[in-house]
């Protein structure tokens, strides 16, 4: 601040030195020449000072400007720390030393670095359980299952219950057809009856005809009861072979031979589908589907892009990048390998190929090796050649149990239709069987016969009072039946309240039973989803476990963000570091700001985004560009003079290094103003006003009066008085405006740092 204060200073006395003398001049010309005499009539240019020349007037542009004094800042800076606790192995720059974007600066020690690499392994490994615990989470487990199977026996037990309250409102015509047939079995029955007790003393006609009834009845009898044991037992004898025949069928059928040996094979496949899945997912990370699986080894690679004895190889770049991510663009993983390369470091003990594929025949879940070799080659090729084994056993076994099956369904199905057929022989002739009703009602109505055919002739023969009280008693019994066979049939017909109510309470019952079974399987199917939406939360926390511990393992080595030089080096190689303390602070030299500042004047006639040129002391033959970024809004007062800072960003061209302390001034054009343009040294004040000496078409110099317009403080507009081409006197203030041999030189220079009225200002641009 003081060196902006004695520049400040030195510009007010050259400027009020220039007043003066001028004042001084103007009043000495106005005592000798008090009625406005050209004083310098006549004089030739020869008798101009050494330090004053004739210069030419022409239309110019005066550009008014504002001058920011300031210093250069660099406000890119970076503190960089590993991360991670440790030793500094290797300091790689010094302080002040120039570095470029992605240059490595420092290294942690070995040990830590290793431990990194573990931890993004062991942060892989935890993802891939996360996502396989996942993948578990999503698949039914044995508790849905039970709960389906509960659903699925409460629907039979409703069904069974609406079956039964059916077939109770709604009678089958069996059920009737019985109960009708009952009922009139028993109004025959009393008719009989009442027929019987009706009859009186028979005739010796009547007895011989009741002879011959009871005689042909009993033939009958005996013709019908042999007719339904023999047909019966016969159809019985059928049955038993053919249910024998079918066990047998059945039997060899459902033999667990040969589905013991099918269901062998398939798992044997099945194992060894998972085992070539795993084999590919082990070495690439790939999980593999099923066109994948259907290829082989090689086949495999060339699809995936994935050459082992490349991507195994210890000097394969896995992330060229430098951000150990698996990359998107390709199927396999990345991170797989790099976990595998972290498990054997240098590549030792892993091998793309090997001349003995059955050194040590692995699982995929096998990690180690009692030799201490792994071979991907031979893993791939044992899994697939195992995979195409097992898949030409089943369809060798598949064909065989086909053909086995085939003939034993044909032998089933033909005992399962002579069973059927000895079924309904023996059902047409078993009791119910409408052959064996038929059989049955011939033997009853025989029997019948019989009986009343002995009882007419015992009638006729013995009758007496107690015969007739017997009569008498078989009526009343038979109407008895009459009204219980009735009473049955009303009720087939018109079921009780109360039995139907239990039937409609069974009903109800299954159908809770049914509602909760479901409300039980969808509780197993929400507590699902929360499981599921639980391990995918710890499959994103595995994953972002793996990108801090990916971060951490690429902070171990610092690198420069940018292009810039070291500022600081806290640390040592060797000392030991916290996880964030500093180690190397970088600055980008390339992002350069000149602080400064302007007064209350001029801060309203600048603006943000406005261009600016840059002159800095320390190279004055550069003019750099820039342009203002910030201004203050508020203001600071020091011994009454109020500024406003002011940021403005410069741009630095190739080649130019700047240090941070050095000083620059900033100019900012305000206005421009066409006009012919002369010196403010040229001009001479009086009571007159203002006058420049100019030269005559004589060549002589004389006092010439002027009209001024706008100025900068160096130079002006000439509004009236001169025109282009004509010439005039210059004063230069010291012999460094005098060019080698005595030329006028003009250095133009803006108005004294800081402002002032009028505005700062330069030469008028050419």
């Amino acid at each position: 601040m003081s060196g902006f204060w004695d520049r400040l200073r030195g510009w007010y006395l050259a400027i009020l030195a220039v007043v003066i003398i001028v004042a001084v001049v103007g009043g000495v010309i106005f005592t000798l020449n008090p009625f406005g005499l050209n004083p310098f009539a006549g004089e030739a240019e020869n008798a101009l000072s050494p330090t004053e020349r004739l210069i030419p007037v022409r239309i110019d542009t005066l550009t008014t400007e504002v001058a920011i004094n300031g210093s250069i800042a660099f406000t890119n800076t970076e503190d960089l720390s590993f991360g991670s606790t440790g030793y500094v192995a290797e300091l790689l720059v010094t302080e002040g030393e120039i570095v470029s974007e992605g240059q490595p600066l420092a290294r942690l020690d070995p040990e830590s670095v290793a431990n990194l690499r573990r931890a993004i392994a062991e942060a892989q490994i935890e993802y891939e359980e996360a996502l396989d615990a996942l993948a578990d989470a999503k698949t039914p487990i044995v508790r849905i299952v039970e709960a389906e199977a509960a659903i699925a026996d409460a629907e039979l037990e409703v069904q069974s219950a609406q079956e039964a309250l059916d077939e109770l409102l709604n009678p089958t015509p069996q059920a009737v057809a019985e109960a009708e047939s009952a009922l009139a079995d028993a109004e025959l029955e009393v008719q009989n009856a009442q027929e019987a007790l009706d009859e009186t003393t028979p005739s010796a006609e009547e007895i011989a005809q009741a002879e011959e009834a009871v005689a042909q009845a009993n033939i009958a009898l005996l013709d019908s009861q042999h007719a339904l044991g023999n047909d019966y037992i016969n159809a019985q004898a059928e049955l038993e072979i053919a249910e024998r025949d079918l066990a047998v069928a059945r039997l060899l059928l459902n033999s667990p031979t040969n589905a013991d040996i099918l269901d062998e094979a398939r798992d044997t496949l099945h194992q060894e589908l998972l085992d070539y899945t795993n084999i590919i997912y082990k070495w690439t990370g790939v999980r593999a589907t099923e066109s994948d699986l259907a290829m082989s080894p090689q086949e495999l690679f060339e699809a995936l892009d994935f050459d082992p004895d490349v991507i195994y190889s210890p000097h394969y770049p896995l992330f060229p990048d430098g951000r150990i991510l698996d990359n998107p663009d390709t199927r396999w993983n990345e991170l797989k390998v790099l976990g595998w390369i972290g498990l054997f470091p240098g590549g030792g003990g892993i091998e793309a190929q090997c001349l003995d594929h059955t050194l040590v025949p692995q699982r995929a879940s096998d990690t180690t090796n009692t030799n201490h070799e792994l071979c991907i080659e031979r893993d791939m090729d044992n899994a697939w050649e195992a995979l195409q084994t097992a898949s030409n056993d089943l369809q060798a076994v598949e064909a065989e149990f086909d053909d086995t099956m085939a003939d034993l369904k044909e032998s089933h199905s033909q005992a399962v239709d002579g069973v059927a057929s000895a079924h309904e022989r023996v059902d047409r002739l078993q009791s119910g069987g409408a052959e064996h009703r038929l059989l049955e009602r011939k033997v009853a109505t025989a029997r019948e016969n019989l009986t009343k055919a002995a009882e007419d002739l015992r009638d006729l023969l013995t009758l007496d009072a107690v015969e007739v009280e017997s009569l008498r008693n078989r009526l009343s019994l038979a109407q008895e039946n009459r009204d219980a066979a009735a009473s049955l049939l009303e009720t087939t017909l018109r079921p009780e309240a109360v039995e139907i109510a239990v039937k409609s309470n069974a009903l109800a019952l299954a159908r809770a039973g049914l509602d909760q079974a479901s409300q039980d399987l969808q509780e197993i199917h929400d507590r699902s989803e929360l499981q599921i939406t639980l391990q995918e939360a710890s499959v994103a926390a595995a994953q972002a476990k793996i990108d801090g511990e990916t971060r951490r393992y690429e902070d171990s080595t610092l690198k420069a963000p940018w292009d810039g030089y070291i500022s600081s080096i806290p640390v040592e190689a060797g000392q030991e570091v916290e996880r964030f303390d500093v180690i190397v602070t970088v600055i980008n030299s390339s992002v350069v700001t000149l602080e400064g500042s302007v007064d209350e004047i001029d801060v309203l006639s600048i603006r943000r985004e406005e261009p600016v040129s840059v002159t800095i002391d320390a190279l004055p033959d550069e003019e750099l560009e820039g342009v203002i970024t910030n201004i203050s809004s508020t203001s600071t007062n020091e011994q009454g003079v109020v500024t406003f800072d002011v940021t403005i960003s410069v741009n630095v061209p190739e080649g130019v290094t700047l240090q941070e302390g050095l000083s620059a001034v900033a100019r900012v054009a305000t206005a421009e103003e066409q006009g012919i343009v002369i010196p403010m040294q040229s001009v001479q004040f009086g009571e007159s006003g203002a006058t420049v000496r100019r030269e005559d078409e004589n060549g002589e110099i004389l006092a010439h009066p002027v009209t001024l317009g706008s100025s900068d403080g160096f130079f002006t507009i000439v509004e009236d008085g001169l025109e282009p081409g004509d010439r005039i006197v210059m004063q230069a203030l010291d012999e460094s405006q005098l060019e080698d041999g005595g030329q006028f030189r003009f250095r133009g220079g803006g108005r004294p740092p800081g402002g002032g009225a009028g505005g700062g200002g330069g030469p008028p641009s050419r």
